[in-house]
């Protein structure tokens, strides 16, 4: 049947294009940037890593050098740690003390977040790197 005599279908299938320009391109992509996501963390595992903070003798070294001395004008070592709502961050990384089993329950969170499916120990690997030294 020609298309000529299917009106309804071609009425249909046909979209004016008259005053639309094709936009298909990416030139306008916007990425946000890492300071305007959230990194979630339990609030009990966020508990945990505070209060074993205070143990931690590489905690309290840094913890001293930055209270005392603050972070320096010029970029160093020491300006890429700071402590946030308790717990001492290196670039924007949780730093998680000595201690195996706290170690082991990081890994575990990750590894067991609802809604993601199972990672893969690459992907787990990847994950805890991100918000976690």
């Amino acid at each position: 049947m020609p298309g000529t005599s299917m009106t309804q279908a071609d009425a249909l299938s046909q979209w004016n294009h008259e005053g639309h320009e094709e936009d298909n391109n990416n030139d306008n992509t916007i990425l946000l940037p890492n300071r305007l996501f959230i990194k979630g963390i339990n609030l009990d595992l966020g508990t945990k890593i505070a209060e074993r903070l205070g143990l931690d003798n590489f905690h309290k070294l840094a913890l001293e050098q930055l209270l005392q001395q603050g972070v320096p004008p010029i970029k160093s070592a020491l300006s890429d740690w700071e402590i946030r709502d308790g717990l001492l961050l290196f670039k924007d990384q949780i730093y998680i003390p000595d201690d195996l089993e706290l170690r082991r329950r990081v890994v575990q969170l990750i590894h067991e977040m609802p809604g993601v499916g199972h990672p893969g120990q690459w992907n787990t690997l990847e994950q805890v790197q991100r918000d976690f030294w």
